[in-house]
């Protein structure tokens, strides 16, 4: 169960099931004092962190090593209230060996259209796409010089 405490204008506090604390709050032009991120920002991070808990599950499973995984949300929103999302972007950016791109492809894709609850969802009112930049992981010698 939420549970959500006014404390003042347009703030209000969200205790989750798992006990955490989330101040969310409205823009200074919608009465808030911004004081905390919007409730449809939240959709998107919930949407990007599944996402990525669903990815990272997979490289540990599968030994892919990576050095930066980064994933940015974006979203456009229909004009009349209600301003659902129409159309969701998503970027994943990860450093890792380029011959994994095939296999974080087909993960991405399954995490997308089957496995993250939250990608489904939003899913079902929103247009989902995402792009996947491979960053070029460089294996770095290390030289060991001994003493002269």
């Amino acid at each position: 169960m939420i549970k959500l405490k006014l404390n003042k204008n347009m703030n209000f506090n969200a205790i989750t099931d798992s006990s955490h604390i989330i101040s969310i709050d409205a823009s200074k032009e919608n009465g808030g004092k911004n004081k905390g991120p919007r409730p449809t920002e939240l959709l998107l991070v919930g949407m990007a962190g599944c996402t990525a808990f669903d990815l990272k599950s997979y490289f540990d499973k599968k030994k892919i090593k990576f050095k930066k995984f980064h994933i940015c949300i974006s979203a456009q929103r229909k004009k009349k209230i209600p301003t659902v999302f129409k159309k969701i972007f998503i970027e994943y950016k990860i450093q890792t060996d380029r011959k994994n791109k095939s296999k974080i492809q087909s993960k991405i894709k399954y995490s997308l259209n089957k496995q993250c609850s939250c990608c489904v969802m939003l899913g079902k009112s929103a247009k989902v796409e995402y792009k996947l930049s491979i960053i070029k992981w460089v294996k770095k010698l290390s030289i060991l010089i001994g003493s002269l």
